[in-house]
């Protein structure tokens, strides 16, 4: 199959990381794949992820005898702004890696004055959610909504935004554990100190809730001793002061600090944890690179349990609340202080779990079960675009009345028979049938 695969390539993104994991992999599978860059402005110039396929530019034509388009959508502007152009031309599958989108259409409004488009109807979806399971901000429905509306279908990374994409999207929507690609454990190993090490790493905001574990690390002063917290990751530097005020309040030793890390000096500041922490609050993104990049360390891990943390088995990695308690977090430190031996154990076999279930052949496989579903229904949604083209009147207003009837009418005469999928061969099989 000839795949045009969209996406930011720059060797800054993890989107395009995560890219070139899939299309190699696909390519290994014969499929013909051809990456197209959409950064724009200076970061259109930022240099490419090492790949032997071939990379298109943001302005370049799509190739006329691409059979599937697959465009990825993330909150940054710089880095996406060329996928609405193609999504314009092309019914492709979108692949969703943040719940959040605002940002995107705020850079697509002040950089390039570009207004996204909207969905007819889109107030319901603003104002009441789809399902409890539905953590999307109500606000940020809409920009979801009119994405997910242009393309035959779509990939999310976690459960907690599927309701909403999968309520504009005419296609099937699949929700696929991210792929990551293991950066590479150190052959430091671990050495038990009187000194507990907790870490939290990737970009330090408020959203990964290091004063939450300023806190419980307080609580857990008098019983353990001096715990130190580490934070690996860039950090503006008004958060920094804020953090080390906070810890000063608090009566514990000031976070240690350690900025932007390789990705070498990472692991080894991961390896050297007795606890790893990835919570979040709120969710914006989808899947988590954060949380794989945890689980290929074998460190024991804390993660919120919402998204696509709750998707990781429960006896493999410590859950605690969705929110601000400092209890339940305290909690599961001293389960893995007071039992380091049984901690390990459990991160060792989450390793495990981990290289399979994040790995870009599992990937692939249920990606390949997708496209086939999509290759169905694609020429319905072709043509469906090319009538609704005409449906505008004189003034070239879109005409509501007629768009709702050829959707009515087209989801009597074609909507896909509901099937349960357990491989691409099942898939042949049931079609076949």
């Amino acid at each position: 199959m000839q795949i045009l695969w969209v996406t930011p390539f720059n060797t800054r993104s993890a989107i395009g990381t995560y890219s070139r994991e899939v299309c190699e992999e696909l390519v290994s599978r014969g499929h013909d794949v051809r990456i197209m860059r959409v950064e724009s402005g200076a970061e259109a110039r930022w240099p490419a992820i090492s790949t032997s396929i071939q990379i298109l530019g943001p302005d370049d034509a799509i190739p006329a005898d691409i059979d599937l388009v697959i465009i990825n959508y993330g909150n940054h502007a710089p880095y996406h702004a060329g996928t609405l152009r193609i999504a314009a031309e092309r019914p492709a599958i979108a692949v969703f890696h943040d719940a959040e989108m605002r940002h995107f259409e705020g850079g697509m409004q002040d950089r390039h004055q570009a207004l996204m488009p909207t969905v007819m109807g889109e107030d319901g979806l603003q104002n009441a959610a789809p399902s409890e399971l539905d953590i999307v901000d109500p606000g940020a429905r809409p920009i979801l909504a009119a994405l997910a509306a242009m393309a035959s279908g779509a990939i999310v990374h976690g459960p907690h935004y599927q309701p909403t994409v999968a309520a504009a999207c005419p296609g099937p929507v699949e929700v696929l554990p991210l792929c990551f690609p293991d950066i590479g454990t150190t052959q430091t190993k671990h050495e038990c100190t009187s000194t507990r090490r907790v870490v939290i790493f990737g970009i330090i905001s408020p959203y990964k809730q290091p004063d939450r574990l300023l806190r419980a690390v307080s609580d857990l002063q008098a019983e353990f001793g001096a715990i130190e917290v580490h934070l690996a990751g860039s950090i503006e530097a008004h958060y920094r002061s804020e953090l080390t005020n906070i810890a000063a309040d608090l009566g514990v030793a000031e976070p240690i600090f350690h900025g932007y890390l390789s990705d070498q000096d990472l692991s080894a500041v991961l390896t050297r944890a007795d606890a790893i922490c990835c919570l979040r609050h709120p969710v914006t993104e989808g899947g988590s690179a954060s949380l794989i990049t945890a689980m290929y360390q074998g460190r024991p891990l804390i993660v919120s349990n919402v998204a696509s943390y709750s998707m990781a088995p429960d006896e493999l990695i410590h859950k605690i609340s969705y929110g601000e308690e400092v209890s339940d977090l305290a909690s599961a430190l001293r389960r893995i202080f007071l039992d380091p031996a049984h901690s390990d154990k459990m991160a060792l076999q989450a390793r495990d779990w981990a290289r399979i279930t994040y790995s870009s052949a599992t990937y692939v496989d249920r990606l390949e079960i997708l496209i086939a579903r999509v290759m169905d229904i694609l020429p319905v949604v072709q043509a469906l675009r090319q009538l609704t083209s005409h449906a505008i009147s004189p003034d070239g207003r879109a005409m509501p009345s007629a768009l709702f009837a050829m959707a009515q009418a087209t989801e009597e005469l074609f909507k896909p028979r509901q099937y349960q999928y357990h491989d691409l061969a099942d898939y042949r099989g049931q079609q076949g049938s």
